[in-house]
């Protein structure tokens, strides 16, 4: 009995893991395409760099790794393919 209460508690745990998870990403879409849109394209290198935080991801590379799963494309080449006056780099 006991068993079958944990896992059903593991179960809803990570729904809700998944469901604040994406979230997060929902998120942080709409911050990368307002950051794209913008005419500063400095900033928008500066500020991207920053997003990740911003939206409640642990890391860095779990919000790329999520974003590129979501997408089908890279946080910096989506935004060079928004935006191609942006001089978006990955390497900061």
């Amino acid at each position: 009995m006991k068993f079958q209460n944990f896992k059903q508690l593991e179960f809803e745990e990570k729904e809700i893991t998944d469901q604040l998870n994406k979230s997060k990403l929902l998120y942080a879409f709409s911050i990368v395409d307002k950051l794209i849109s913008s005419k500063d394209s400095k900033k928008i290198n500066n500020d991207l760099h920053l997003v990740w935080r911003i939206s409640g991801f642990k890391s860095k590379k779990m919000f790329e790794n999520s974003f590129k799963l979501h997408k089908g494309i890279s946080l910096y080449d989506y935004c060079e393919k928004l935006n191609p006056n942006c001089d978006c780099d990955n390497r900061i």
